[in-house]
C-alpha cells in the first residue's frame, strides 16, 4: 500500500525483529513493528527463535576410514545476528532480498568441523562402533557449554547462539565397509538381547510355578483345616453322645434291682406328680401290672 510515496509495511509477525534504517542508521526497532515508511527507509526482519541447522561431516579416523557423521545443532536466532547477515527485506511483500538462512548454516557447519575431525582422528572403526556417537556428541555438547571453546568462538564472531548439538550417525562413507560396520558389536547386541529374553522368560515361569506351589499350598492347608474341623465335629458328636449315655444311665441306676411292679408303681407316681388331673387304667395298663407281679 502506497500513500503519497509512503508504503505501509506490516509483513512482520509478533515475534520477528524488525528494525527500520533510514540514512545508514537505525531509527525504530522492536517485534512486529508495522506503519507508513518513507522512501529512504528500509527494513531488517529477524525471525527470532530457535532453528535446528542440520549437518553432515566426513572426516578421516585413526585407521584412514572415511567417516561421515551426522547430527544437528539447536541455533537461537537474536536481533544482534543483523550486524553479521543481510536480513534486509522488501518493503513491498516482506520477502528477503537475500536469504541469510544458507549463510548461517554454512557458517554452523564450518564451526562443527573442526571438534569432528580431531575426535575421528583418535578413534578406530572399533571404538566408533562401540559408542562413537555418544562420544561425538559428548564432544559436541562439551564445546557448546563451553564459550571459550573455538566452535563457540566463531559462531560467535557471527553473532550465533547454540542452545544444544546432537548426532544422530556417525557410519564409514564406503557402504560395503559400513554393511560390516558394528557386525560383532550388533551380535553382541543380539546375544544379550537373546539373553534377556530368555531370563525374563525363566523369570515368569518361576514366578508362575512359585504362584501355584502358593496355591496348592494354601489349598492344602484349607483341607488341613477342613478335615481338622470335621474331625473336632466327630469327636464333639462323640462326647455329646458319650454325656447323655452317662446323664441316662444315672437316671436308670435309681432302678437298677428294684421289682417290676415297684417301678411301674414308681413311673405311675412319677407321672400323677407332673400333675395329671385323671389317670384312665385300660386293659393293657392293668395288664401290665399283673405281669409284673
Amino acid at each position: 500500500m502506497k500513500l503519497v510515496g509512503f508504503t505501509y509495511f506490516n509483513f512482520a509477525g509478533p515475534n520477528d525483529f524488525v528494525a527500520l534504517v533510514r540514512g545508514g542508521s537505525e531509527v525504530a526497532t522492536g517485534k512486529g513493528l508495522a506503519g507508513f515508511l518513507r522512501p529512504s527507509t528500509s527494513v531488517a526482519v529477524v525471525p527470532l527463535g530457535v532453528k535446528v541447522v542440520n549437518f553432515q561431516v566426513t572426516e578421516r579416523s585413526q585407521d584412514g576410514q572415511q567417516v561421515t557423521v551426522v547430527g544437528e545443532l539447536a541455533v537461537s536466532y537474536v536481533p544482534e545476528m543483523r550486524e553479521k547477515f543481510d536480513f534486509s527485506v522488501f518493503r513491498e511483500n516482506g520477502q528477503y532480498r537475500n536469504d541469510p538462512t544458507a549463510e548461517i548454516e554454512d557458517q554452523v557447519r564450518i564451526a562443527v568441523r573442526n571438534p569432528l575431525r580431531v575426535t575421528l582422528a583418535t578413534m578406530t572403526l572399533d571404538q566408533l562402533a562401540t559408542n562413537g556417537v555418544a562420544q561425538l556428541e559428548e564432544v559436541l555438547s562439551t564445546e557448546v557449554a563451553d564459550k571459550s571453546s573455538q566452535l563457540m568462538r566463531r559462531l560467535q564472531a557471527n553473532e550465533i547462539a547454540v542452545q544444544s548439538a546432537s548426532v544422530q550417525s556417525a557410519l564409514p562413507s564406503d557402504n560395503k565397509v559400513a554393511a560390516a560396520f558394528g557386525a560383532e558389536q550388533r551380535e553382541d547386541l543380539l546375544a544379550k538381547q537373546d539373553k534377556a529374553v530368555a531370563d525374563r522368560r525363566q523369570k515368569a515361569a518361576e514366578s508362575d510355578r512359585s504362584i501355584r506351589e502358593f496355591e496348592e499350598a494354601t489349598a492344602l492347608k484349607l483341607v488341613k483345616k477342613q478335615a481338622q474341623r470335621v474331625d473336632e465335629e466327630g469327636k464333639n458328636v462323640v462326647k455329646r453322645a458319650e454325656a447323655e449315655a452317662t446323664a441316662e444311665a444315672a437316671r436308670l441306676a435309681v432302678f437298677e434291682g428294684m421289682e417290676p411292679g415297684a417301678v411301674l408303681a414308681q413311673a405311675v407316681w412319677k407321672a400323677a406328680g407332673s400333675g395329671i388331673d385323671r389317670l384312665s387304667i385300660d386293659p393293657a395298663l392293668l395288664a401290665a401290672i399283673r405281669s409284673a407281679e
